[in-house]
């Protein structure tokens, strides 16, 4: 990664708030990415969809081959043949089905992300 880009959703002003790690406040940038996401944080893949929308963690994205709806996820994740770790799609709803970051995004839509979308 050339340089790390977070994003928090503000809820007074129901808008993200774009963050690099030189200009978040100092005790963030103690934190480790699990603790980030605790607190509402977002860090970008550095992919873009098909309409050049940036992708972030926990973003829904939508194929538009299959209709599939997905949610970027990061971390542990299981394989046909065994576990992997890193970026990886999750789906939106109906089932624990994995598979991994595709290097580019081109048949997929950003539609939400489910921080705001689809938690309380």
């Amino acid at each position: 990664m050339d340089q790390f880009k977070f994003r928090a959703y503000n809820k007074n002003r129901k808008a993200w708030d774009y963050f690099t790690p030189s200009n978040l406040p100092m005790y963030i940038q103690t934190l480790t990415f699990h603790n980030l996401e605790g607190n509402k944080y977002c860090l970008s893949t550095q992919l873009f969809d098909l309409k050049e929308k940036e992708v972030f963690h926990k973003d829904v994205l939508q194929d538009k081959m299959t209709g599939l709806k997905v949610v970027v996820e990061y971390g542990e994740y299981e394989t046909r043949v065994g576990t992997g770790y890193g970026w990886y799609l999750a789906l939106l709803e109906g089932g624990a089905a994995y598979t991994p970051l595709p290097k580019t995004l081109e048949t997929y839509e950003l539609i939400g992300n489910v921080i705001i979308d689809y938690e309380d």
